[in-house]
C-alpha cells in the first residue's frame, strides 16, 4: 500500500510521498522527490515533518523517482524521531497512531481471514464427525486469538508501541461474521450426526420399550437395556434427544421391574403352595419308603427325588427336603446292609447244598438244572458285590466240573459206540451188496417179460388171454423193480450218514 502525498512547501521540493508496504507493516519509506538541496538536513527534516502532516491529513499524488529516502519503524517509535515531543505532537501522535493501527488491523485481518477461510473449507468438506471435536478447538483457538487481539487494540495508548498485531472495529467485526460462519457449518455437521444417530438408536429403544412390556425372560431384557442404555451415554446426541430417549428407558426398566414383582409375588404364593404340598408327599411316603423292603424303598425315595428337583421352592426349603431325603436313603442303606448280611449265610448255605445235590444226580440234565435254579435265585437275592462274586464264583466252579465230567462222559460213551457203529455200518453194507445183487435178478426177469410180451400180442389165437397175464406179470416186476431201488437208496445215505459220524469220532479221538 502506498500512502503519497504532493507537497509544495517551497521552491526547492516539488514533491514527497511516505511509503507503507504490506508486508512490513512496521516500515514506512519517507521520500522527497526532486530536492534542488539534498545537503541542508535541516532542511530535509522540515520538509520530513511538513510532508508527515500533508499525509496525515490523507493528500496522495503519484512519484516518479526517489531523492532522498527515511525509514522509520512505527513498532519502535509512534512518531518519526524529528517528530518525537509528546507536548508538541501528541495531537499529531494520535491521530498517526490510529492511522498506523489501521493500516497494521488490514495486515491483521488479512492474514487471519486466510487463516479463517482454510478452516471454514476444512469444516464444510468434513465427513468424519470423530473430527468435529478437533475442528471445533481449532476454531476456539482462532476465535480467542481474534478476541485477544481485539481488547490489545482497544486498551492501546500514546505511550505504547504498536503490537505484532492489532484489529479495529470494522476488521473485528468482520472477523467475527466469518467465525459465527465457521461455528454454524460446524453446528451444522453435528446437528446432522445428532440426527443420524437418533434415527439409528431411537428404533433399539422403541424395541427395547415394547420388549419391557411383554418379553417374560427378565434377566436377558434387563441386560439388553442397561447395554442399550451404556450404549446411548456414549452416543453423540442433541440434549433433548438423549433426554427423551433416557426417559423412554427409564420408563422400560419401570415396566420390568413392575412385571418383574407380580411375577415374583405369584410365584411366591406358588411357592409356598408347592412346599405344603411337597411336605404332605414327605410324611407320606418316607415312613413308607424307610418300612419297605429295600428295592421298593429305594425306588419311592428316587420318585421323591425327582418330583423335589422339578418343584418350584426356595432353595432353603429345597435344601430342607434335601436333607431328609439323605436321611431316609442312609436308614434305607443301614437295613439293606444289615439284610446283606443275613442273606449271604443263607444265600451260601443254599448254593452249597445244591452243588452236593447236583453232585447226587445220575442224570446230567437233572444236575445242571438244579446249579441253574441256584444261579437264578442268587441273581434275585441283594447282597453286596463282594458276597455276590464270591457265591458267583462257587457255581462256576460247580458248572465246570459238570461241563467236564460231561464231556469225559460222553467222550466214553462215543468210544464204546465206535465198534458198534462200525459193525453196523458193515452190516449195512453188506446188506446193500445183497440188494444190489437182487435188483440185477429182478431187472433180468423184468426184461425176460418185456421181450414175450411183445411176441404174445401178434398171437390172435388166445383172444388176448395170455397177453394179459404177461402184462399183469409185468406190471408186478416193475413195482418189485422200483421197491428194490428205493430200498438201495435208503440203505445207500444211511451208509453215508454213519460213514460221516465215524469220521467225526475217529477226529475227536485224535485231538484228545
Amino acid at each position: 500500500m502506498r500512502e503519497i502525498v504532493r507537497s509544495q512547501l517551497d521552491n526547492n521540493i516539488q514533491f514527497a510521498a511516505i511509503n507503507w508496504d504490506s508486508t512490513t507493516p512496521y516500515n514506512y519509506t519517507i521520500l522527497l522527490l526532486q530536492s534542488d538541496d539534498s545537503h541542508d538536513l535541516s532542511l530535509f527534516n522540515q520538509n520530513i515533518e511538513w510532508l508527515y502532516k500533508k499525509w496525515l491529513a490523507g493528500e496522495e499524488t503519484a512519484f516518479t523517482e526517489t531523492i532522498h529516502t527515511h525509514v522509520w519503524n512505527t513498532q519502535a517509535q509512534p512518531l518519526p524521531t524529528l517528530l518525537n515531543t509528546a507536548e508538541k505532537n501528541e495531537y499529531l501522535g494520535r491521530k498517526a497512531q490510529k492511522l498506523h493501527a489501521q493500516q497494521l488491523s488490514q495486515y491483521t485481518c488479512n492474514a487471519l481471514t486466510e487463516k479463517l477461510n482454510a478452516l471454514t473449507t476444512t469444516i464444510q468438506n468434513c465427513t468424519d464427525v470423530s473430527l468435529v471435536n478437533e475442528l471445533q478447538q481449532q476454531l476456539k483457538t482462532q476465535d480467542a486469538l481474534v478476541q485477544t487481539i481485539n481488547n490489545q487494540t482497544k486498551a492501546l495508548t500514546l505511550q505504547q508501541t504498536l503490537p505484532e498485531a492489532c484489529l479495529i472495529l470494522p476488521d473485528y467485526l468482520t472477523l467475527k461474521q466469518q467465525l459465527n460462519a465457521a461455528y454454524d457449518a460446524l453446528k451444522q455437521i453435528k446437528t446432522n450426526a445428532t440426527h443420524a444417530n437418533y434415527n439409528t438408536i431411537a428404533p433399539l429403544v422403541e424395541v427395547a420399550y415394547v420388549q419391557s412390556k411383554t418379553d417374560g425372560n427378565f434377566k436377558e431384557t434387563r441386560t439388553h437395556l442397561v447395554t442399550l442404555q451404556k450404549q446411548l451415554i456414549a452416543t453423540n446426541l442433541e440434549r433433548w434427544q438423549k433426554n427423551e430417549l433416557m426417559d423412554r428407558l427409564r420408563t422400560a426398566f419401570d415396566n420390568l421391574n413392575n412385571r418383574q414383582d407380580v411375577y415374583y409375588t405369584e410365584l411366591d404364593t406358588e411357592r409356598e403352595a408347592q412346599t405344603l404340598d411337597l411336605q404332605k408327599q414327605y410324611d407320606l411316603i418316607i415312613p413308607q419308603a424307610v418300612n419297605s423292603p429295600t428295592t421298593e424303598g429305594f425306588e419311592l425315595l428316587k420318585n421323591l427325588q425327582l418330583i423335589t428337583n422339578k418343584a418350584t421352592i426356595q432353595r432353603e426349603k429345597r435344601d430342607s427336603f434335601y436333607t431328609q431325603l439323605d436321611e431316609a436313603f442312609t436308614k434305607i442303606k443301614q437295613q439293606a446292609d444289615e439284610e446283606q448280611a443275613g442273606n449271604y449265610d443263607l444265600a451260601k448255605q443254599q448254593i452249597k447244598l445244591a452243588i452236593t445235590d447236583s453232585k447226587n444226580m445220575d442224570l446230567f440234565k437233572n444236575a445242571r438244572a438244579i446249579l441253574v435254579d441256584a444261579q437264578t435265585q442268587l441273581r434275585e437275592t441283594r447282597l453286596s458285590k463282594k458276597h455276590k462274586d464270591e457265591l458267583y464264583t462257587l457255581l462256576r466252579d460247580a458248572f465246570d466240573e459238570l461241563n467236564t465230567e460231561q464231556d469225559t462222559y460222553y467222550q466214553q460213551k462215543q468210544k464204546e459206540n465206535k465198534d458198534k457203529l462200525a459193525d453196523v455200518l458193515q452190516h449195512l453194507k453188506r446188506n446193500l451188496a445183497r440188494k444190489q445183487e437182487g435188483i440185477e435178478t429182478l431187472y433180468h426177469a423184468k426184461t425176460n417179460i418185456e421181450s414175450k410180451t411183445l411176441v404174445i400180442k401178434v398171437d390172435k389165437q388166445s383172444n388176448g388171454s395170455i397177453a394179459a397175464q404177461f402184462n399183469e406179470r409185468l406190471t408186478s416186476i416193475t413195482t418189485k423193480v422200483a421197491d428194490a431201488e428205493k430200498e438201495i437208496e435208503q440203505l445207500q445215505k444211511k451208509i453215508v450218514k454213519m460213514e460221516a459220524t465215524l469220521t467225526i469220532i475217529n477226529t475227536d479221538n485224535n485231538q484228545n
